[in-house]
């Protein structure tokens, strides 16, 4: 009984699969006049409003990381400062462990390397936005939209 229900429902959501991509195709053929490599203006529309908020995403980020930059320095800093006041207090390296401050140090050199790749990523990701948004714009101005 549950093999017939679980093979009814199977070629159910087939057949909706196959009817819909022969809908697919139908819609395309009646598209007429349109050239097949050019979506029609929606299209470009959808592209242009992806790329603003791939743009805007990206300058979003671009700008937490930069603010992830700044605390690491001031990380970095204070556990430099950190260390220095340990070795001036009258220790030397053998009695005044300075894996907490080289510790902290590392991390944030760790931090600033991460927030670095990232802001390269954004950048990249900005640079192809608005390349397709230009070409979505130029594409727009073709159809007199």
């Amino acid at each position: 009984m549950k093999k017939a229900v679980l093979l009814t429902v199977v070629v159910a959501i087939a057949t909706v699969f196959l009817l819909s991509q022969g809908a697919g195709t139908v819609q395309a053929q009646a598209g007429g006049g349109l050239a097949q490599d050019q979506p029609p203006a929606p299209a470009w529309r959808s592209q242009m409003e992806a790329a603003d908020l791939m743009i805007s995403e990206a300058e979003k980020t671009k700008k937490r990381c930069e603010e992830e930059i700044a605390r690491a320095q001031e990380m970095k800093k204070r556990a430099q400062e950190g260390r220095a006041k340990a070795m001036a207090a009258g220790g030397t390296a053998g009695d005044q462990p300075q894996y907490p401050w080289v510790t902290m140090e590392k991390a944030a050199d760790k931090m600033i390397a991460d927030a670095l790749k990232t802001i390269e990523r954004c950048e990249l990701q900005i640079k192809t936005g608005k390349a397709l948004k230009i070409e979505a714009e130029n594409e727009l101005k073709k159809l007199g939209q």
